[in-house]
């Protein structure tokens, strides 16, 4: 590919981002050039990268062409593959049935998927293999979803349940369930049946009316592009070790793979979706309903490591990230030459989607989307600032202590400005010198009268010989009739002297 012109493009985005007050200029721009860098070194033909702030897409950037032979610009509505990004959606629909009681987590997969009983287990591990750890990659099972044949005439992926179903005397139970993390298609494809057998609907219906629909994702769809959505879908590229690239068109079957990696939708679409995850869809609304922020909160519960980088660990379909005692919820994607990244920081109510075109953009995914998190996200976190003794915190209008108690039990105080809140010690773990303590606020809503005093809520950790504690707080505003979460969330750490 002949070299772009980044003039035109980075004014393009310099004029928008005038507008859009957030992020600052330096970082936006910093990004930006390591974006056309990085796009442009790996030869890439396509790509697209939006930052999210609560709402608003408040910075986002094209680069090349959705079809080459034609020269068809990227633009805001062209169409991508998502790949495995798909799988966190996933993971929304079976918390949905989950919350409505019509499915159980920690079910056996066996109920759901009577055909894994012929599987190869001689350990007898399968029978302690659960949804859940599906959820988790580590109900025991192979990565891919059907590891035979691979010659160029083959089908993408087996179309049918049915051809799944028949190779189950050829799969292993490779490790005890939830003993480890390992990366499994074939699991989430286990989900997606269960969210089948659960709801009585075929997954892509079931998603299109409680999902995509709901939240407004109307350019979203799964497998064959829809007649009206063609003229914006986007073909991939595979680019050879020859630095040749080959057209791999714009439609593909993910077939019964469609669970774990069906998903096409435009950046905007998918902006949507971050948005969603950051808490911000307009209250009452049909978004806001898809799943409640406990839930969500759920699937961001850190499980297993994930052998990657050092704080990376794998909750309910999602990645999540601490940093600096702030949490990250991410997914990656890369399938038919389509490479994508999403995540979402609810601390600074950011996130940002990326997808490139091009099978060779794997490492200025992985860049772009550590530089957005560093550069633009965590920056823009609202920070915990320590005052007064090592062991105090004060944060809003709250302070916070902890201190060392006879025997050598710890106690956690926060104190408020005035009554009419409810603090919800949601949990609190001893992990070695270390206490990790989830804490829920509930504020007076704008409705309330309040006339109480300051007020103490306390909780103590027995016989703990914890050095430090490590807390995240979510502040959340009630009202009579109303709920608004989250309104705020931010983490810090206590130390004991």
């Amino acid at each position: 590919m002949g070299k772009f012109d980044h003039s035109a493009l980075v004014l393009t985005c310099c004029i928008a981002s005038v507008a859009a007050q957030a992020p600052a200029e330096g970082p936006w721009l910093a990004v930006v050039r390591e974006f056309l860098a990085q796009t442009e070194a790996c030869g890439a033909i396509g790509a697209s990268l939006a930052f999210v702030e609560g709402g608003v897409v408040r910075r986002r950037i094209q680069f090349g062409f959705a079809d080459r032979d034609v020269k068809r610009r990227v633009d805001e509505s062209t169409i991508f593959h998502w790949a495995s990004c798909t799988k966190t959606l996933t993971g929304i629909a079976a918390m949905q049935l989950r919350d409505r009681g019509m499915l159980s987590l920690d079910a056996p997969l066996v109920d759901s998927c009577p055909e894994l009983r012929k599987a190869h287990d001689p350990r007898g591990w399968l029978a302690t293999a659960t949804l859940r750890h599906a959820m988790q990659h580590s109900a025991g099972f192979r990565t891919a979803t059907f590891p035979w044949g691979g010659e160029a005439w083959h089908p993408h992926e087996p179309k049918e349940w049915s051809q799944l179903a028949a190779m189950m005397p050829y799969t292993q139970v490779e490790f005890a369930p939830g003993s480890k993390f390992s990366y499994s298609n074939f699991g989430i494809v286990l989900v997606g049946r269960a969210i089948e057998a659960a709801s009585g609907d075929d997954y892509e219906a079931y998603m299109e009316k409680n999902v995509l629909r709901p939240l407004g994702m109307h350019s979203s769809y799964f497998d064959a592009t829809p007649w009206h959505l063609r003229k914006h879908r986007s073909h991939g590229y595979a680019r050879g070790e020859d630095g040749g690239v080959r057209d791999l068109g714009a439609e593909f079957d993910t077939g019964i793979t469609v669970s774990n990696g069906g998903l096409n939708a435009s950046v905007a679409d998918m902006a949507r979706y971050v948005s969603f995850l950051l808490g911000a869809s307009e209250n009452g609304s049909d978004a806001a309903a898809v799943l409640s922020h406990d839930s969500l909160a759920e699937m961001w519960e850190p499980a297993l490591p994930t052998g990657g980088s050092a704080d990376e660990r794998i909750g309910l379909c999602f990645f999540v990230q601490d940093r600096a005692g702030q949490r990250i919820a991410t997914h990656t994607g890369g399938q038919q030459g389509y490479v994508s990244f999403f995540y979402a920081h609810p601390a600074s109510r950011t996130g940002a989607v990326g997808v490139w075109n091009t099978s060779s953009a794997g490492p200025a995914m992985q860049a772009i989307r550590a530089m957005c998190i560093e550069t633009l996200s965590l920056p823009n976190s609202p920070k915990l600032e320590p005052k007064g003794v090592a062991a105090t915190l004060a944060w809003k209008q709250f302070r916070l202590r902890m201190a060392r108690e006879a025997g050598g039990a710890v106690s956690l105080v926060l104190e408020s400005p005035t009554g009419g809140h409810k603090v919800d010690w949601a949990r609190a773990v001893a992990k070695d010198d270390v206490l990790e303590v989830d804490l829920r606020v509930e504020t007076p809503g704008k409705d309330e009268i309040v006339t109480q005093a300051a007020v103490e809520h306390s909780i103590a950790v027995p016989q703990s010989p914890v050095a430090r504690a490590k807390i995240r707080i979510s502040l959340r505003e009630r009202g009579a009739h109303y709920l608004v979460e989250p309104a705020f969330e931010d983490a810090g750490e206590l130390q004991v002297r």
